[in-house]
């Protein structure tokens, strides 16, 4: 997975200067490889767009269809259109998918799948979703269902979860990165076991005695939690927007250059910048279903493919001076601030000129000639640059593709758009004011204001202090009896008890009976005919950590239950996931390999929801 555009490149704060939605997130996801030139078919007098063609080998599981020559060739539409059948499936194994609505278009003139999340208009609260999957499991106790099948069932969706390669790729793409605990099948098996009471697979002892211990402390001294700030709904409005959009592309990798590619863009460059050329020579590009929407191809347009240089602009972009990345910022500051328009307008400059303009400069002039150790003076002269060379542009209605020989970037513009660009460059562009414009977010530290202060303890009259004080000694005493390797500095142990308990108090009602109803089933319940116990060796785990895990599993339970009460859904849920496997295995050493920082931002719980991946704690 690839994470491209303006967020890759650290810049999407420059959409803000026109006044228009939050940025997108542009992600290139590899639908598999292609080996030689000779599975491509070249569209004639149309740069830059090709057919692939099929095979019964490397390719045997693609969507295909027979061109107007008769040749089987991928379906690249049909492929978007599994990918979002596939992603609402994913959805419903997903707990967010109780706050918000996700929607995958697929058309035949954008390469990408525009995806868009929103909220639903009535938001269920954390402690409906707890109070409703409790629900489901008295119906279930109560016989309303077969236990025999659900449980069945609920050992199948482990098993799919808990495959290797899947658990391998969260560790490389996000634990390394983020300096996450690394999970294993114990992590898996542990979340999968405190979920398996309702279907007949009963807690171990260690379990049951923690879990017991924990939710027993909370019911006694849950009465000490003041939520005088709403920190969810203050965290949950800022990462989960009222809307998000990503643009999701499916692309073949090429290992190779095409001999176009080569003979032009390769050559140019490698006499050009041959320093870089030694770092992208071996990147190589990607193929991304698009339509080229010449009337003379409109019989096969959903079996044709674009070129995309994806990666290779990543690699570019992190190799960039301090004074090419100055520019890179000004000129995307002065796109959005003058130049934005929809781009549901055909007759409009697109965001990608200004890429484009950009990549040409870095490569025809020697911006790293000037020096300055000030920041503000770099900017005003990368300011001055880029207009005069983008005016000198405007003039010629003409800016040639920096990778693509024979395309005009310019070419949809008409005369009018570029003249008014013209005259907006040279005489309605405020310097100072994009100079010295500075959009930056308080947003952590605020954060971690309100965590630290959105739960006190009550001390307003004596029995609260009291209660304090008993909950405290209470707790050393749990601690110490924990086998764990919490540390033993008890100054620290009322902020480990206000998080504590604001981890199970999240999730409860108002009348504090979700944790007591979850302790009749879970815990006061027998089990007449359990099914043997997951295999597993014991993991250590803090208090505030089996706290979470409990937090986890109260949101997740009424999702589980719908997902294994229903053959069909189960059955669809398993296709989507041995369709993820398949990519994730043909990915496998790309993602091993790959030395780039290509996962900024997906630690944002936004894009596991918009692609409907499942989240980990």
């Amino acid at each position: 997975m690839l994470l491209t555009g303006s967020r890759r490149e650290g810049q999407a704060y420059s959409r803000y200067f026109a006044d228009t939605t939050p940025p997108d997130y542009d992600l290139l996801l590899e639908e598999g490889f292609i080996n030689s030139e000779d599975e491509l078919i070249k569209l004639d007098n149309i740069p830059g767009f090709v057919k692939i063609k099929w095979d019964n080998k490397t390719l045997l599981l693609k969507s295909r269809r027979q061109d107007q020559n008769g040749v089987w060739c991928v379906d690249g539409l049909k492929i978007k259109e599994t990918y979002s059948s596939l992603k609402k499936l994913g959805m419903k194994s997903n707990c967010f998918d109780d706050f918000s609505r996700v929607t995958h278009e697929v058309t035949i003139d954008s390469a990408s799948i525009q995806t868009a999340v929103s909220p639903k208009q009535e938001k269920m609260a954390q402690s409906m979703i707890f109070k409703q999957g409790l629900h489901l499991i008295t119906n279930m106790r109560n016989g309303i269902q077969d236990i025999n099948v659900l449980s069945k069932n609920y050992v199948a969706l482990f098993k799919l979860y808990s495959i290797p390669i899947q658990i391998e790729l969260f560790n490389k793409s996000f634990s390394k990165k983020y300096n996450l605990s690394p999970v294993d099948e114990n992590c898996i098996i542990d979340f999968y076991s405190l979920c398996g009471p309702p279907f007949n697979i009963p807690l171990t002892v260690d379990e049951k005695l923690k879990a017991d211990t924990l939710v027993s402390f909370y019911l006694k001294y849950k009465h000490l939690v003041d939520r005088t700030t709403d920190v969810d709904k203050f965290i949950k409005d800022r990462f989960f927007p009222h809307r998000f959009d990503a643009d999701v592309l499916r692309a073949f990798k090429l290992n190779f250059w095409p001999y176009d590619i080569q003979k032009t863009f390769l050559k140019r460059f490698e006499a050009t910048c041959p320093t870089l050329f030694e770092h992208i020579k071996t990147t190589y590009m990607h193929l991304v279903p698009k339509w080229s929407k010449n009337e003379s191809t409109s019989a096969d347009k959903q079996l044709e493919f674009r070129y995309s240089f994806s990666a290779v602009e990543i690699t570019l972009s992190d190799k960039r001076t301090i004074n090419e990345k100055i520019l890179n910022s000004v000129a995307r500051n002065i796109y959005y601030k003058y130049l934005h328009k929809p781009q549901s307008n055909d007759d409009c400059i697109k965001s990608y000129f200004v890429k484009t303009t950009v990549l040409w400069m870095c490569e025809l002039m020697d911006l790293k000639a000037f020096k300055s150790d000030d920041n503000q003076v770099i900017a005003e002269v990368m300011t001055e640059k880029w207009i005069d060379f983008v005016c000198s542009l405007l003039k010629q209605r003409y800016c040639q593709h920096y990778f693509v020989d024979g395309i005009n970037i310019l070419a949809s513009c008409s005369e009018k758009t570029l003249d008014e660009a013209y005259q907006i460059l040279k005489s309605g562009v405020n310097m100072n004011e994009l100079i010295n414009s500075t959009l930056t977010s308080k947003l952590v530290e605020t954060i971690k204001h309100q965590q630290d202060n959105h739960i006190e303890f009550r001390t307003a009259n004596t029995d609260g202090t009291l209660d304090r004080i008993k909950g405290v000694e209470e707790f050393r005493v749990i601690k110490r009896g924990w086998d764990t390797d919490d540390e033993n500095d008890e100054s620290n142990d009322e902020p480990y008890i206000r998080v504590l308990l604001h981890k199970l108090y999240a999730v409860d009602d108002d009348q504090g009976n979700n944790w007591v109803k979850w302790k009749q089933l879970f815990i006061d319940t027998d089990y007449y005919q359990p099914i043997a116990e997951f295999n597993r060796a014991e993991r250590e785990s803090s208090l505030i950590d089996s706290a979470i895990d409990l937090s986890t599993v109260a949101i997740s339970l009424k999702s589980i239950i719908e997902i294994v009460s229903s053959e069909e859904l189960l059955e669809q849920i398993i296709k989507y996931h041995q369709e993820q496997l398949l990519l994730l295995s043909d990915n496998r050493n790309f993602q091993a390999k790959s030395d780039n920082n290509i996962y900024d931002d997906m630690s944002n719980p936004i894009i596991h929801l918009a692609l409907s991946m499942p989240l980990t704690k």
